[in-house]
C-alpha cells in the first residue's frame, strides 16, 4: 500500500517552525487584519482627536502610527505567550518528532513512527491549505492544522501541482 503513495515526506516540527507558523497564521492567513486593525486605531485617533477639541492633520496622523505600533505589538507579545505556553504544555512530544506522510490519489495517511499512530483523511475533509515561504499548512478545520516544512521536500513543484488539482479553490498561495 506504502508504493502505492504519490509523494512519501517524511518531516518534523521544531519550535521554530510553530513559532513561524503562529505569525503566519496571525498576520497573513487573512490580510484584512491589517486593514482592519488600521482602521480601528484610526477610528480611536479620531476620537481622541476629538476629545481634545481639535482636528489637526500631523497630530493625528501621528497618534495613529503610535496606536497601530501598539496594537501590533501587543498582537506580537500574545503570539510569543501563546508559543511559549504551547511548548511548555507538549506532552505529546510534537515537537522534534519526525511524522511519514503519504499522499494517496484520494487521501492523506499520517503516521508517527514514534507513538506508532497512524490518522487517514480525504482530502475533501480537509478546511484549506496554504503555502508560505517555507511550509504547507493544512488546515482540518479553521483554527486546527498541521505544517509540512519545504526543506524536507524533494520534489516541491510536483507536489505544489497535485494539491491545487487536489484543493483547488482551498489551496491558497500566501504573499
Amino acid at each position: 500500500m506504502k508504493e502505492d503513495a504519490l509523494f512519501i515526506i517524511t518531516t518534523k516540527m521544531e519550535k521554530e517552525d510553530y513559532r513561524k507558523f503562529l505569525y503566519t497564521a496571525t498576520f497573513r492567513r487573512n490580510p484584512a487584519v491589517l486593514w482592519i486593525l488600521a482602521g480601528i486605531s484610526l477610528l480611536g485617533t479620531i476620537f481622541l482627536q476629538f476629545s481634545v477639541g481639535q482636528i489637526r492633520i500631523l497630530p493625528l496622523l501621528l497618534k495613529w502610527c503610535l496606536l497601530m505600533v501598539i496594537a501590533v505589538v501587543v498582537i506580537c507579545f500574545q503570539v510569543e505567550r501563546k508559543n511559549k505556553t504551547r511548548i511548555r504544555t507538549d506532552k505529546t512530544g510534537t515537537f522534534e518528532q519526525e511524522t511519514v506522510l503519504y499522499f494517496y490519489p484520494q487521501h492523506l495517511k499520517t503516521e508517527v513512527p514514534a507513538v506508532k499512530g497512524t490518522h487517514t483523511l480525504e482530502y475533501h475533509q480537509f478546511f484549506q491549505v496554504l503555502e508560505s515561504k517555507d511550509y504547507f499548512m493544512f488546515y482540518y478545520s479553521k483554527n486546527l492544522a498541521s505544517l509540512l516544512r519545504k526543506k524536507d521536500m524533494e520534489e516541491l513543484d510536483s507536489f505544489r501541482e497535485f494539491l491545487k488539482e487536489k484543493f483547488g479553490a482551498r489551496y491558497r498561495i500566501l504573499r
